[in-house]
């Protein structure tokens, strides 16, 4: 147990969301995506996301595995990753599709901002880049600092949580948080951050590829696919399909735990799995990962997601 890195851990969180949402306020006051270009405010975000990383892991004087749980793993592993990360499609797809009924969809929105961008270089900075910088924060060093509490179950909870309220928007807020969760888990019990990645930047590529092609496409029609859950009827019909989606995908992500245990046996780790799913029994005495600094950052993140949807940005 470590009380100190999971500590510092919120600090490095809090410290990410201030960020974040002084950089969401100078866009809204200041100009958008048309005015900055979305590979800068890409650039920028990721920027906000590593640079306080590189400061806590110098603070922290740990080796730069164990800070970012960079570990090697066996190749059918990774290969199960991208199996286990599809079970997860579903669920994702409900909180998506849920989340759209209050606001709008961001990846339709961002697909406006893509004009005259080359696909390669979108796939590079999204597809590949962005979840390498974003694994390296969340499932290498805030994970692995929670995870120093010896709560297995709730540091994955809890930087999951952490994950999604960072996108600062309710629809992402959903699905990332269930993204969290699922490579928290597969990341808790392989040890290695590469399986985090593997599943993160199957889901980015594949979220710009679809992405990429809605913005060939013309702006009447990805205009009409966004305000048609203003429409009754299409309203409703979503409205039956997410019970569906959401049996589905619930089911999907349970059957996913088989696909951990035999990741877990892989690597030589079905001690971490099963602590992951059962209770403490050896008594021993735990960290709790809901720190001060944490909980600001949360309050901080739920408060401005309110705020955007209150006044409608």
């Amino acid at each position: 147990m470590d009380k100190k890195r999971v500590s510092r851990t919120g600090w490095l969180y809090l410290v990410i969301m201030e960020l974040f949402i002084v950089a969401n306020i100078v866009r809204l006051l200041f100009g958008g995506r048309a005015e900055m270009g979305i590979l800068l405010e890409l650039l920028m975000s990721q920027g906000m996301v590593i640079l306080p990383v590189i400061v806590y892991w110098i603070i922290s004087r740990s080796g730069i595995k164990d800070t970012f749980s960079i570990r090697a793993v066996r190749i059918p592993t990774l290969l199960l990753t991208v199996l286990y990360t599809i079970m997860w499609y579903p669920l994702i797809g409900a909180c998506n599709a849920f989340t759209m009924l209050f606001t709008d969809n961001a990846a339709i929105e961002l697909s406006e901002s893509f004009d005259g961008i080359h696909p390669a270089l979108m796939l590079l900075s999204v597809g590949i880049l962005g979840p390498l910088i974003e694994e390296f924060c969340f499932r290498g060093a805030i994970l692995s600092g929670l995870l120093k509490s010896g709560r297995l179950f709730a540091s994955v909870l809890l930087s999951a949580l952490m994950f999604g309220i960072l996108h600062l928007n309710l629809n992402q807020m959903a699905y990332a948080a269930v993204m969290g969760i699922a490579f928290g888990m597969v990341v808790s019990v392989t040890g290695s951050v590469w399986c985090g990645y593997v599943g993160h930047m199957l889901i980015n590529s594949v979220s710009v590829a679809a992405i990429m092609v809605m913005s060939r496409l013309p702006k009447e029609l990805v205009s009409q696919s966004t305000q048609s859950f203003d429409d009754p009827v299409m309203r409703s019909q979503v409205i039956a399909m997410i019970p569906i989606l959401l049996i589905v995908g619930l089911v999907a992500a349970g059957l996913s735990v088989f696909l951990l245990k035999a990741m877990a046996s892989m690597e030589g780790r079905e001690e971490v799995f099963h602590r992951m799913f059962s209770r403490n029994k050896d008594g021993a005495e735990k960290i709790h990962v809901f720190t001060l600094p944490a909980s600001l950052g949360l309050i901080l993140g739920a408060v401005f997601i309110a705020i955007r949807l209150i006044v409608g940005h």
